[in-house]
């Protein structure tokens, strides 16, 4: 039976019997039954919508309370429960929005009902719910790490969440009034909830919280931790709405509200407890909480073979570690940081050298995660065993897939002391001294203001030194050494020290470098050096050597003997085949000539590269100043076999007195220098040969490049401001542009095979011509002396505004001074100029290696709907940021063969990212305009993507108000035309909007909202389409008599995909859906279509045009066809589930298909409450079509 109950709520602190003046007394009046309601609670909630922020929240708890408040227009909500406890049981909602409350008294009424509880004007974004109107219930997930809650999908929540203290908990509903004084104690308060093992991460609760996604609203709810059961123990409290601990989130896989918060599992008895005794469970495997330094010591003492991870940062507060037994990780072990530091720690070690670390002495397991500050490490070795010395650790194991990731150390110092007398002391790193693996991985180290001293006695030497590792085998890339010294002790008496370098000290097989950055480094060496460089020492078989930089000093400052092999980033290279080099940017002086002594051969990026190594490097540059006794180079001082030097430039001075000297390269074998620049300044004092581009070689050839800086040399005969000293000299297509006295181009006793060169304004003669001023030379206008004259028909020849011709790959030189590409350091564009400048390199040379490095856009790029100002990229493979920014009015018309998108192809590797460090940024593409009439696919991102077994991703691409147009046989989709992969996992494309577009293509093999077709070879287990929305205003339009068209994807093949929402409209004449023309082995999971007005005359589906053996799940079809609504599927078959369609068919949970009650799906539809599929999937709204939930709550979340 049902009766009006009257409840009198005050919300304020003050209580009247009477209205002041601008206050009004307000009553509510709700209706609903007395006694279910009686004893789960019951709160109300106001808003001021003349008052921006102010808002009320009050318990109700009997009748006869008055509620005073300010005059004004007022929007309010009250929540109740029925069950036997407080937030729990079934929920009722009423809501009665902008009521003028006028002053004296004021009823105002409500009736709840479970519908109303899905509203999200209060609550802001639709929370998962379980049944018409219910509040899923809350999901506690309490985590000590602050990955996990950041993570945004809680389907993974197992394999990243560090459990928490969390063993009970209560949750409060605060209440407040407007001046915004909390009350936690008068609020709702739930019952204790307990933890059903101290082992789970996570509690589910029968408690229905409304979650307060509202970001403008002060609602909220609480949340008081407890560490032991019962709600005893040590308590922390958490805010839902400020506190950056704690993140609500709608599971769309298991359908809950889960909420994480962030508690620090080291508390209690967890401080005092064995460590062994603190068990967690973590990537499905059983891991150990530690929380304090004995504990650290126990574990990697007497444990060692166990996987533990850092609770909380651990302080040794100045401990001398070595004075305890010896720690190690041995086999089975691990060390997850989870993001902690170690540190104010020392190791004073004496003894032999037999693998030794501050922390860990050899290591047989990962470690990751893990920051370490304020240690000092001292090493003074009476005996060598060769094994390795570092402060995190001294050696690795058996193991040879050991990963060392995510690694900080700052402010560490290692002192290294040789007291052996004639032997050397070898493999010294910060990180490691010895890390040799053949499948190993290190990745993301960085190293800030940190040192490493060498000393000794008795004329011993010091090898193998590195701020990261000594010796290394494998692969290293995301490095970032900043501030970082290296000096030896005054008065030692070492006999040398070799194989040093920046980063690592010696490397050996299988090595690759990626992404290093060196800045504020400084080498200070008062002893014999060698193989000294400021990122590897001695660099041995790198298979790859890409985006690397390094900015310092290196100071060799004895003066008697020679130093051999110095280089800005590598002294010396050797590689059994062909050694190759890109994207390498050095800014590093090299101060070694002093006495008698000095550098040689040193180079501003290598020193040496072996004879017997082709080297090839390309995108390079150098600027500094070096100052060397032999074999002085801008690039290599010597060496480089039958490789070359291409599009690469050298800026400053170099110094050699006593040997050859080139502002590209001194000295070498049979190489190939092409498209280099050099402006050095170039002094030398020696009859070996001084060249403003070579110094000194012999049957080479040096084409396309040229000089305008000094030569300052003391012999014609072997100095040239071209080559100095040469036999047999091919120079071809060459100028030098310098000015000044009688210089030839060429050294006068040289030997000349062929030449185009030329000199400029200079009065030299020689066998290149001679040219009286640029315009002469441009033109070739009275040229004196030569044979030939320079052709400027290089591809990467430009005539600059200053008129001279200059290289086009200087223009990268000049925008990017300091940057390669890298992690840390990614190419910014921030003009169109900048994008042209990336596209025209491509067309230069198609194997660049710029299209696998890292990018940011850090403005909007308008191409102002001008063709001529838009150059598709040929290729991408890299990482590309979009960072919020637009890339819009692109247009461009082809009638080709070759794919048409910003990148014409993109392949492995290649990553549209939004993910910052602070939140998700968008990529978003306005007024795209695209076609090829040609047999080229065309997409606005991409026109073909590719993968032979890398990984492809898209996330967070928006497109608006854009036309990609296919004429011909080709695909099209609204970001990309045609997709295969030969990995079936390797592919992710989520967080798309297409909006406001137009798709179309007169092709028979797939046009899609998204993709004209995405092909597999095989199942795919991992989601290949997550979260795509196309929207009410989009087409993609099929012109061809037998049309592949799909909403979201026209072909798709072994895909999976899920929340796929298409409101738009699909024509075509055969295999039309509105998600995917053709689904062939396929997954779809929560899907919906909806909207009037597409076209389709045969195998035509709302949601799937022909679907071959597919696997559908969860989804509404509203699509219809020339104004009648559609199948669920064209043709074919599948398994299909949870389906509902607007032609009243649907598939149920057990995949019976049968007729549904057709007036849910009229216009307007009546209301759907009982309609028997699966409650979880949908909810109904009175007078709307059904919807699913997870769709819904997608929509709102996206930008």
């Amino acid at each position: 039976m049902k009766k009006l109950l009257t409840l009198i709520a005050l919300l304020s602190f003050l209580v009247s019997c009477g209205g002041q003046e601008g206050k009004t007394n307000a009553t509510f009046k709700m209706n609903f039954a007395v006694g279910p309601f009686s004893s789960g609670g019951l709160m109300v909630f106001g808003k001021n919508e003349d008052r921006p922020g102010t808002y009320i929240s009050k318990r109700i708890i009997s009748a006869g309370e008055v509620l005073e408040l300010e005059n004004g227009t007022w929007s309010f909500v009250t929540v109740a429960w029925d069950g036997a406890n407080f937030l729990e049981g079934t929920v009722k909602c009423a809501g009665v929005d902008n009521v003028e409350l006028g002053g004296g008294d004021q009823d105002i009424a409500f009736n709840l009902v479970k519908k109303r509880c899905q509203a999200d004007d209060l609550f802001g974004l639709p929370v998962s719910q379980g049944d018409v109107g219910q509040f899923n219930p809350l999901t506690l997930i309490s985590c000590n790490n602050q990955y996990a809650i950041n993570e945004n999908e809680a389907e993974n929540t197992a394999d990243d969440c560090v459990k928490g203290a969390t063993q009970s908990f209560r949750i409060i509903i605060p209440e407040f009034d407007e001046s915004g004084a909390v009350s936690i104690d008068t609020g709702l308060k739930s019952t204790c909830q307990n933890y059903g093992s101290v082992l789970d991460q996570s509690h589910n609760t029968n408690l229905r919280i409304p979650i307060f996604n509202d970001p403008a609203a002060p609602l909220t709810f609480i949340i008081k931790s407890f560490a032991q059961p019962s709600c005893a123990g040590p308590v922390e409290v958490f805010n839902m709405k400020p506190d950056y601990k704690t993140k609500t989130n709608v599971s769309f896989y298991q359908n809950k509200n889960n909420v994480f918060v962030k508690s620090n599992y080291c508390q209690g008895a967890h401080l005092t407890n064995a460590v062994m005794s603190n068990t967690v469970n973590l990537r499905s495997g059983t891991w150990y909480v530690i929380c304090n330094p004995t504990q650290f010591k126990t574990a990697f003492i007497s444990n060692s073979n166990n996987k533990f991870v850092l609770g909380q940062d651990i302080d040794f507060l100045g401990e001398d570690l070595a004075l305890s037994s010896p720690m190690n990780i041995t086999s089975g072990g691990e060390l997850d940081g989870n993001g902690r530091t170690v540190s104010n720690f020392n190791h004073n070690y004496t003894g032999s050298n037999t693998g030794n670390g501050a922390l860990f002495g050899s290591i047989d397991g990962n470690i990751e995660n893990l920051r370490i500050a304020n240690a000092t490490g001292v090493f003074d070795y009476g005996t060598n065993a060769g094994f390795g010395t570092g402060i995190l650790f001294g050696k690795i194991g058996a193991n040879t897939t050991i990963k060392i990731k995510d690694i900080e150390l700052d402010n560490i110092h290692m002192d290294i002391i040789n007291n052996e007398g004639t032997t050397f002391i070898e493999r010294i790193g910060l990180v490691g001294g010895n890390f040799s693996t053949s499948t190993g991985e290190v990745k993301g180290i960085k190293i800030t203001n940190s040192s490493i001293t060498l000393d000794g006695t008795g004329g011993s030497d010091i090898r193998e030194v590195g701020a990261v590792f000594g010796r290394l085998e494998g692969p290293l890339r995301g490095v970032a050494v900043n501030g970082f010294n290296f000096y030896s002790e005054a008065g030692n008496t070492l006999q040398k020290t070799r194989d040093l370098g920046g980063v690592v000290g010696k490397t050996m097989t299988n090595v690759s470098f990626n992404s290093i950055e060196v800045e504020g480094l400084n080498i200070t060496i008062d002893h014999p050096a060698q193989a000294i460089g400021g990122v590897v020492g001695s660099l041995a078989e790198a298979m790859d050597f890409t985006s690397i930089g390094a900015q310092g000093v290196i100071n060799l400052t004895e003066n008697t003997l020679t130093h051999p092999d110095i280089g800005g980033i590598a002294g010396n290279v050797t590689h059994a085949t062909i050694f190759n080099a890109e994207l390498v940017n050095s800014r590093v002086d090299i101060n070694a000539f002093v006495g008698a002594g000095g550098a040689g051969p040193v180079g501003g990026i290598f020193g040496k590269v072996s004879a017997s190594t082709s080297g090839n490097l390309r995108m390079v540059k150098y600027e500094g100043t070096i100052s060397g006794k032999t074999s002085c180079g801008g690039v290599v001082g010597t060496g480089l076999g039958a490789g070359s030097i291409d599009y690469s430039s050298t800026k400053g001075a170099v110094t050699c007195n006593g040997g050859t000297s080139g502002g590209i390269i001194a000295s070498g074998g049979t190489f190939n220098i092409s498209s280099v620049h050099s402006s050095m300044t170039v002094n030398s004092t020696s009859s070996a040969g001084a060249g403003g581009l070579i110094g000194s070689y012999g049957a080479a050839t040096l084409d396309n490049s040229y000089f305008e800086g000094i030569l300052s040399g003391a012999n014609a005969a072997t100095d040239g401001l071209l080559v100095g000293n040469c036999t047999a000299c091919n120079v071809t297509n060459s100028y030098a542009s310098v000015g000044g006295a009688s210089q030839t181009a060429i050294g006068t006793a040289n030997t000349i095979a062929t030449n185009s060169c030329a000199l400029v304004d200079n009065g030299g003669t020689n066998t290149c011509m001679s040219y009286t001023s640029l315009a002469n030379l441009n033109t070739n206008t009275t040229p004196t002396g030569g044979s030939a004259a320079p052709s400027f028909a290089h591809i990467n020849w430009e005539l600059a505004g200053d008129g001279k011709y200059r290289q086009f790959s200087d223009k990268f030189f000049n925008r990017y001074i300091d940057n390669i590409g890298s992690v840390t350091k990614p190419f910014g564009l921030s003009s169109i100029s900048d994008w042209e400048l990336f596209g025209k390199l491509q067309l230069i040379e198609p194997s660049f290696k710029i299209k696998g490095a890292h990018y940011i856009l850090l403005s909007d790029l308008d191409f102002q709907n001008n063709p001529a100002l838009f150059t598709p990229w040929a290729e991408f493979k890299g990482k590309f940021k979009g960072n919020d920014n637009t890339i819009l009015n692109v247009t461009k018309a082809e009638a080709s063969s070759t794919n048409l998108g910003l990148f014409r192809n993109m392949t492995d590797g290649a990553e549209i990212d939004h993910e910052t460090p602070t939140g998700f940024r968008t990529l978003y593409l306005k007024n795209i305009n695209l076609s090829n009439s040609g047999s080229g696919h065309v997409g606005g991102l991409a026109g073909d993507v590719n993968t032979t077994g890398g990984w492809i991703g898209v996330y967070g691409v928006q497109l608006w108000n854009s036309t990609l147009t296919g004429t011909g046989p080709g695909k099209a989709g609204g970001l990309i035309g045609s997709l295969t992969s030969s990995t079936n996992d390797n592919v992710e494309i989520e967080d798309i909007k297409i909006v406001s577009s137009a798709i179309s293509s007169t092709g028979s093999a797939g046009t899609g909202g998204v993709a004209g077709s995405i092909a597999l070879t095989g199942g795919a287990t991992n989601m290949t389409l997550f979260n795509i929305n196309v929207d009410s205003a989009t087409s993609v339009t099929g012109q061809s008599s037998s049309d592949i068209v799909g909403g979201v994807v026209g072909s798709a093949t072994n895909i999976i995909g899920a929340a796929l929402v298409n409101s738009g409209i699909v024509d075509g004449n055969d295999t039309v859906g509105g998600i995917a023309g053709q689904a062939v082995t396929s997954g779809l999971n929560t899907v919906s279509t909806v909207g009037d007005g597409s076209a389709c005359s045969l195998n035509c589906g709302g949601i799937v045009g022909i679907s071959t053996t597919s696997n559908i799940d969860a989804a509404t079809n509203m699509l219809k066809f020339s104004g009648t609504p559609s199948a669920f599927y064209g043709s074919g078959g599948g398994t299909f589930t949870n389906v509902i369609s607007g032609d009243g068919n649907a598939f149920d949970n057990t995949s019976t298909a049968r007729t549904a009650t057709v007036s849910c799906f009229v216009n307007p539809p009546v209301f759907c409450e009982t309609f028997s599929l699966m409650a979880e999937h949908f909810y109904w709204v009175e007078g709307d079509f059904p919807r699913l939930r997870w769709i819904e709550t997608l929509k709102n979340h996206q930008p």
